[in-house]
């Protein structure tokens, strides 16, 4: 009965594993559009001498996350709050700033 139930938990961990492998591969193409679309914005601020860093668009944004899901919502704002690190990294990076 041991060796079943371990077929059994390699089997429905090998489908759920295949489920997050998919969800991260679409997920890396969203990623990297937003990162394409965060340099359109450091192109922008940089044409009108904008800073980078922006505290209430960030709060706005986190706000929104979390309204989205009851459940899920504060832990993918925790998770956007890298992606604007990030993000803001990579904005200076192409502003040649260190205000980041």
């Amino acid at each position: 009965m041991k060796g079943d139930m371990m077929d059994n938990y390699n089997a429905e961990m090998k489908i759920a594993r295949e489920k997050i492998d998919e969800t991260d591969s679409e997920l890396f193409i969203l990623l990297v559009r937003r990162m394409l679309c965060s340099e359109e914005v450091a192109r922008i601020k940089s044409a009108h001498n904008m800073p980078i860093y922006d505290a209430e668009r960030e709060k706005q944004i986190l706000e929104r996350i979390k309204e989205k899901d009851e459940e899920f919502g504060g832990y993918i704002a925790k998770i956007y709050e890298c992606i604007m690190t990030v993000s803001k990294e990579r904005q200076s990076e192409l502003m040649g700033k260190n205000n980041a």
